[in-house]
């Protein structure tokens, strides 16, 4: 796994040994130790052959990042960027609304570190507990997490627990006084949708 080389009149450790990769490939890694003595060369090989026995790669992973480093990175550069305006444009709304979104919520943990059976049932149960409903957020929630492994990010596949159910019948309509005071306020895509609820509304009324 190690071996001692004359290079350029010096005595060189080298880490050298041959491993199977996780295509079940044979694939030989050589690199000079990080600590040039013999005990040091020793332990460093005995390190990597475990990690490759384990693995199937004796290179260590880079730390994985945050759960608000891969949202505003690579899912916002490659994965949000594939949708309909309007449908990117309601995920970044439940990804950055300022104390209900999922980055407010999961912003700072690891994406390795996150249980996605735990996290979905807290994000439900925040969700009811101030009216809204979970499906929505849960369902977001997935998509970062199984992109997070299409990409590379996830060494493993998440295990997502089953989505909430939809809701089995539409909500009653607001009173009209509610909706023009919730337009007035609404900005974006909120605004373009209760547009069109007004109008939906003065319809029924004429066509009574």
């Amino acid at each position: 796994g190690y071996r001692r080389a004359l290079r350029d009149g010096k005595i060189h450790w080298i880490v050298d040994f041959l491993f199977i990769n996780k295509n079940s490939q044979r694939e030989r890694y050589r690199r000079d130790a990080s600590v040039q003595t013999a005990a040091g060369a020793h332990a460093e090989a005995d390190r990597r052959k475990r990690m490759a026995l384990e693995t199937g790669s004796p290179y260590e992973r880079a730390p994985s990042p945050t759960f608000k480093a891969f949202v505003r990175g690579d899912f916002s550069k490659l994965v949000l960027v594939r949708f309909k305006p309007l449908t990117r444009e309601g995920y970044e709304d439940i990804l950055y609304q300022p104390k209900h979104g999922l980055v407010a919520l999961l912003g700072g943990k690891r994406l390795d570190t996150i249980d996605p059976v735990r996290e979905q049932r807290i994000l439900e149960a925040e969700a009811l507990s101030r009216g809204a409903k979970p499906r929505y957020s849960c369902t977001l929630f997935h998509t970062v997490m199984r992109e997070a492994y299409v990409l590379g990010v996830l060494e493993h596949p998440p295990k997502l627990a089953k989505l909430p159910a939809r809701a089995s019948k539409l909500p009653m309509a607001p009173p009209e006084q509610d909706v023009v005071r919730v337009f007035a306020e609404a900005r974006g895509w909120h605004r373009v949708a209760l547009a069109l609820v007004k109008i939906g509304r003065a319809s029924c009324r004429e066509r009574v």
